[in-house]
Order: C-alpha cells, then sequence, then structure tokens
C-alpha cells in the first residue's frame, strides 16, 4: 500500500459491497425473473448487503493491533450492523412464509439493538480521541448539530405526519419517534463528535473514516424516518427505494472502517 492511501483491499471490497446492492436493486426493480424472484431478491439482499457489510466491519477490526481502541470500537460497530441484518432476516422470514410482518415486532428487537452496539463503538471511539484536547467544544457543537436536526425532524415529519394522526397507534408512535431520534442522538451526533475532535489534527484523511460513518448514519436517518411513517399508516412495501438508504448507509459505515484501516496503516495482530 505504499504510496497509496486506499488499498486494493478497500476497493475490492466497496466495490463487492456496491455492486451487492445493485444486483439486489436490479432484480427488485427489472423483475425479468418474475415477482417472485423480486420479492426474494428485496428481502434477502437487504440481508446480504447489511451482512456483507457487518463482516468487513468485523473484519477489519481484527487488522487493528491487540489493546488498539480501533479493534474494539469498530467491532462493536459491526456487531450493531450485523443485529440490523438478523432483524431483516427475521423480517423475510415472516413476508417470503406469507405472513404479515408485526409492527412493533421481533425485528424491530434486533434494528433496536444496533443501536446500542453502535453507540456504545462511536462513545469508546471518541472516547479514545479525548487526549486531542477538550472535549467540551465539540460536545457542545455535536449537541448543537443534533438538536438542529431533531428539532428539523420534530417539527417536519414527527408532529405533523404521525404524533398528530389519531389512527397511529401508540406503539408504533413509538417506534415512529424511536428510530429517527435513536439515529440523531444515539449515531449522528457521536459521528459529528468524532469529526470535531479529529479535525484538530487537520481536516485530512484521518478524518475521512468518520465522515464516512457520518453519512452511513444520514442515509439511515432519511430511510428511518420515511419507514416510520409508511409503516405506521400500512403503506410500507418491501423493495422501496429506502430500502436502499439503509443499504447504503452500512456500506458508507463500513467504508469508514476500511477507510480508517488505510489510514492508519496498522499491522494484524
Amino acid at each position: 500500500m505504499s504510496g497509496r492511501v486506499l488499498s486494493r483491499y478497500t476497493v475490492l471490497m466497496v466495490a463487492l459491497m456496491l455492486g451487492s446492492v445493485a444486483v439486489a436493486a436490479g432484480l427488485n426493480y427489472f423483475p425479468v425473473l418474475g415477482d417472485t424472484v423480486a420479492l426474494w431478491a428485496a428481502d434477502l439482499g437487504s440481508v446480504a448487503v447489511v451482512g456483507l457489510a457487518a463482516a468487513i466491519v468485523v473484519g477489519t477490526a481484527y487488522c487493528f493491533g491487540k489493546g488498539q481502541p480501533g479493534r474494539l470500537y469498530w467491532m462493536l460497530v459491526g456487531v450493531g450492523a450485523a443485529m440490523y441484518a438478523l432483524g431483516d432476516l427475521v423480517w423475510s422470514i415472516y413476508e417470503l412464509a406469507g405472513n404479515e410482518v408485526p409492527y412493533p415486532g421481533l425485528p424491530d428487537a434486533f434494528y433496536l439493538a444496533e443501536y446500542v452496539f453502535l453507540t456504545a463503538g462511536l462513545a469508546y471511539a471518541a472516547w479514545s480521541y479525548r487526549s486531542l484536547g477538550d472535549i467540551k467544544m465539540p460536545l457542545a457543537l455535536s449537541g448543537a448539530v443534533g438538536a438542529a436536526a431533531a428539532g428539523g425532524l420534530y417539527v417536519w415529519f414527527l408532529n405533523p405526519l404521525v404524533l398528530s394522526d389519531p389512527e397511529i397507534a401508540a406503539g408504533e408512535k413509538a417506534l415512529g419517534v424511536a428510530y429517527p431520534a435513536f439515529d440523531v442522538f444515539l449515531a449522528f451526533m457521536p459521528a459529528v463528535l468524532i469529526i470535531l475532535m479529529v479535525s484538530r489534527l487537520g481536516w485530512g484523511r484521518f478524518g475521512w473514516p468518520w465522515w464516512a460513518v457520518a453519512v452511513g448514519v444520514l442515509f439511515i436517518a432519511a430511510s428511518d424516518t420515511a419507514y416510520a411513517w409508511l409503516a405506521a399508516v400500512d403503506r410500507y412495501e418491501s423493495g422501496m427505494i429506502l430500502d436502499y438508504g439503509w443499504m447504503l448507509g452500512h456500506v458508507a459505515i463500513a467504508t469508514g472502517a476500511l477507510l480508517a484501516r488505510d489510514v492508519t496503516r496498522v499491522p494484524r495482530a
């Protein structure tokens, strides 16, 4: 990798993930093999793409030496992505068997579990950068960004479309608020905090992994926001364009892990 920022491995893995998204989308939106194959592609395509992203993040974590913070926090992020893939697998089992997917239901338990691991990983990553300087200002700025994002979600989406609708059940409203709120406060804010802390080293390549993570979280947040409303009013169907926001979001997070491996040029333990 001498002389290059990106390794061949990173380029290959990103191409593999994006290619998997393209295949899943192609089989779904151009159902030349029939509607049944299109549904299988929509459901299992997400399982495959996010599962691949999770495996790449976990594998990349092991590229960091024992005792290095990167091994633990990327491992936690990877396990979080695996939780999401398991949620998609459970969803697929329901749907492909011809059963209605409950909302709230078992898939949501796995989707929500992702936040536990993702937040723990990002929080530990932020803590590992504490030696770069005082954390108070980055924490305040990331909090302000999160508050602005949460305020926008509430004013333009959550209140008018979910909370004010008397026909949406209480459990559905709770999930409708939880997903975008968790995206903002438990994922996006920590990612912004890390970006601000790493920026003390300059706005160069050491910030690239966390920009990728932040972009990934935004993709996931956009899809979660759309899904929360569509599911609450029974308009969501597998294979809608928002599905690819979840896929691309996890691809971006996995890309962040790969970039972290490259920019730090860590040896295997």
